[in-house]
């Protein structure tokens, strides 16, 4: 509800507000790995909470990429792939809403989202390394620590939050700033069917595939976007549109002589 009513202010009211929870994003990821580089270099880096767990080996898993377990390991790993490409996806959609000149400022924006992107994700992944940072889908069948299985109480936290609480600590106030910034950008992350959504719907609307009032793309409270009506309306005849708007003479002077009478 909140990203829709800040987006039908516009894309570049919507875009100033978005654009601070994704600097203290991107300030927090690519500091926090460049203190874990330091730590590392300097020998101060620990360990990760579940760097003591030990994983309990699923079935297939000595047969490599070789077996069933491989082929769906590289299944997976490839549909992640594709579901990140679909921010990606959004600047080349949003080509439109650039200044000019459009595509110089649409592939400037391209490559800075590839090499920041590129930088957060080689660092998390050495940080996850260094740290020894264990993540398993059912922790309470697949974890074991001192050979016995984990509480049932255990709650698994995401790579990111621990790999800041072996760097920062679990109470410092930088740990919540990374934890806070990944949550919050998650949820904005929706925003972006909000601004490729009008140029797609656009799109399909000038072929048929939506209702016409698609069409035109603008900003400050578009009717198309509060309420559209599905399925569309036919188009009424020409011929009886302008039948219904000339009436007959004999109606004309009816009502004048009612009107002086």
């Amino acid at each position: 509800m909140i990203l829709a009513l800040v987006n039908l202010r516009g894309i570049k009211e919507a875009g100033t507000l978005f654009a601070l929870p994704t600097y203290i994003f991107m300030a927090s990821i690519l500091g926090m790995t460049a203190v874990g580089v330091f730590q590392a270099a300097t020998g101060q880096l620990g360990e990760a909470p579940s760097a003591a767990f030990t994983i309990v080996p699923a079935p297939g898993f000595d047969e490599g990429l070789i077996g069933l377990a491989g082929a769906f390991l590289l299944l997976r790993a490839f549909s992640s792939g594709a579901a990140a490409l679909t921010g990606i996806e959004a600047i080349s959609n949003g080509v439109p809403n650039f200044k000019k000149p459009k595509s110089k400022n649409a592939a400037t924006t391209l490559l800075l989202l590839g090499v920041i992107a590129a930088s957060m994700l080689a660092g998390i992944i050495y940080l996850a390394n260094a740290t020894k940072v264990h993540i398993v889908l059912d922790p309470a069948t697949e974890f074991l620590l001192n050979g016995q299985p984990l509480p049932e109480d255990y709650i698994q936290s995401p790579a990111i939050s621990q790999i800041a609480q072996t760097i920062f600590g679990g109470g410092s106030i930088f740990f919540f700033i990374v934890v806070a910034a990944t949550g919050v950008i998650l949820v904005f992350a929706s925003n972006t069917a909000f601004n490729g959504f009008p140029v797609l719907g656009s799109i399909l609307a000038q072929d048929g595939y939506l209702p016409r009032q698609l069409r035109t793309r603008g900003t400050g409270w578009p009717s198309a976007t509060v309420s559209w009506r599905w399925p569309p309306a036919p188009r009424a005849d020409p011929r009886v549109q302008r039948r219904r708007h000339q009436a007959h003479p004999a109606l004309h002077r009816g009502c004048l002589h009612l009107l002086h009478h």
